[in-house]
């Protein structure tokens, strides 16, 4: 899914709950890599974008899965 749509991580959080008891591990592992200053970035729009998908994007996942983790799971 997209991590920066707040409803696709949502959407797919809600699709892990009805296949899976629980999660024994989170990997945060997606993201979007730019090389750009920030004087290079063509919109402001490109720059929130990169912001939800590298640092919101993973604090949505870990606060989604963290119900779905027993004692012992990892992240």
């Amino acid at each position: 899914c997209d991590l920066a749509d707040e409803l696709e991580v949502q959407r797919a959080f809600g699709e892990v709950r009805s296949l899976c008891a629980r999660i024994d591990f989170l990997i945060l592992n997606a993201g979007v890599a730019s090389i750009e200053l920030v004087e290079d970035y063509a919109s402001l729009g490109e720059i929130t974008g990169n912001v939800r998908a590298n640092l919101l994007g993973p604090i949505a996942c870990t606060h989604l899965a963290l119900p779905l983790m027993e004692a012992g799971g990892r992240i």
